[in-house]
């Protein structure tokens, strides 16, 4: 018994001796680069250059490890040394193919190259071989700038699930749950980016979205503000006019710009405010209608018009056009018909009015008075390419082809980029038995015209 005693004794002294012995290993290796790695984060081209120098003298006896070849890159890609750097990348993963960090340290390398193949094929790598949660967060933020949100939020999950935060990722996190109009959790988010790290101007110009998307904003108008002074100037962009501003001017400023940048949904919530606020303002009322109309919701939207038009002063040249659209949209062509005559009452020389009835007319196969219709918007504004595009498409209708030839003809010469017009160039000229109609289909197709690749797939060998 004494002598198995003495024996652990002399065991636990090796153990201890190995694992100091490992530890001051450890130690001499990071101090060795200790420099290196000062040099080379300082963001400085002459502090990365004398990186480079002192890994090639001094250091260079450790070329057999990976830990050198990474330092190596780094330091060779912030001197622009592209080619040296990824080579030297290379180097440290051919070293030893199950090193999970140099995969990880290669992934990052081509993350910041902005090349998203190669940085998820090496992160993919590093996971498989050692699934830590660092890894898992910068391969989310390549899925991010790829915006396959997804995935990203995915990985962000799983790092977090492993404990893992930093204010960057609550950051990201945040942006994507706001675009996914998830605003409450998004709140939520950002406010722990904001704690971790509290001068993080980024932060801020975040939740300073999240509170003007959820019309919170005096708040929006503090965090615009706060990231601002911190010197972050892609922060969201709110005129001191409007922060200074009355609760009406604010609503309208912000349901607007929701509207222009097409968060219908988001737009509506502010439009209503505004509208128990003015319950007689035809503009809040139009506007509302608009963003009912781009979701689709045509029955409201048709609602909001027409309640509009009753209350005062309402924009009735738009609101016709707009009702116009509508009922074109709906099949409802002689509703179309209807507005549209109405929209040329009140403005007889709006060529697009006349285009706008011309196409209503064309479906109900009124084809004389569609005709009639685009000559008259040809004679007010005889350049406009999208009368020409409608009236050579009639004309094709009606077997006229030559006609339609020299009208799509003359809509691409005024817009080359017009797809629509080639669409009917080609199909003028194949049934003119002409050579070329292909070309045409296929400028059609790459200019996103109507039915191009099924023309392309039917006609052209």
């Amino acid at each position: 018994m004494k002598l198995y005693k003495t024996f652990s004794v002399h065991i636990s002294v090796v153990i201890i001796f190995l694992l100091l012995s490992v530890s001051y290993k450890a130690q001499i290796k990071e101090s060795k680069y200790k420099e290196v790695d000062s040099l080379t984060q300082s963001g400085s081209i002459i502090n990365a250059m004398a990186a480079t120098r002192k890994l090639e003298g001094e250091l260079i006896k450790d070329s057999t490890t990976s830990t050198y070849w990474i330092k190596y890159a780094k330091a060779a890609n912030n001197i622009y040394r592209t080619k040296d750097a990824k080579a030297a990348m290379q180097k440290a993963v051919n070293k030893d193919k199950n090193d999970a960090n140099a995969y990880y340290e290669k992934g990052r390398l081509h993350n910041m190259m902005n090349e998203f193949p190669e940085a998820l094929f090496s992160l993919n790598r590093a996971i498989e071989l050692k699934p830590e949660a660092e890894y898992y967060y910068w391969r989310g933020i390549i899925y991010q700038r790829q915006e396959d949100n997804d995935k990203a939020m995915m990985d962000y999950d799983v790092a977090m699930s492993k404990s893992f935060e930093t204010a960057e990722m609550y950051n990201n996190y945040a942006i994507l749950l706001a675009q996914k109009e998830n605003y409450d959790k998004a709140l939520l988010v950002i406010n722990k980016a904001i704690l971790l790290k509290p001068d993080y101007a980024e932060a801020y110009s975040a939740r300073a979205k999240i509170y003007f998307y959820t019309y919170r904003l005096d708040s929006a108008c503090v965090d615009k503000d706060k990231s601002w002074s911190l010197g972050y100037k892609k922060a969201i962009t709110i005129p001191d006019e409007i922060c200074k501003g009355s609760q009406t001017i604010k609503l309208q400023y912000a349901a607007e710009m929701m509207m222009q940048t097409n968060m219908h949904k988001q737009a509506i919530i502010g439009f209503n405010w505004l509208m128990q606020l003015h319950p007689d303002s035809s503009n809040y009322c139009l506007n509302r209608g608009f963003c009912y109309y781009k979701l689709k919701e045509y029955d409201k939207a048709e609602k909001d018009y027409v309640d509009a038009l009753e209350l005062k002063r309402p924009d009735k040249k738009l609101l016709y056009s707009n009702m116009s659209l509508l009922y074109f949209d709906v099949n409802n062509y002689e509703k179309s018909v209807e507005a549209s005559s109405q929209w040329i009452k009140l403005d007889p020389k709006d060529y697009i009015a006349y285009v706008e009835r011309g196409l209503s007319y064309r479906k109900l196969k009124k084809f004389k008075e569609a005709e009639a219709d685009f000559n008259k918007s040809l004679a007010l504004k005889p350049d406009y390419f999208r009368a020409l595009g409608y009236r050579s498409f009639l004309f094709l209708e009606l077997g006229k082809y030559e006609k339609a030839r020299e009208d799509a003809q003359k809509s691409v010469d005024l817009k080359p980029e017009y797809g629509y017009g080639y669409v009917v160039l080609g199909q003028a000229k194949k049934e003119l038995g002409i050579e070329g109609y292909c070309l045409d289909f296929l400028q059609a197709k790459k200019f996103n015209g109507p039915d191009a690749g099924e023309l392309i797939s039917r006609f052209c060998k």
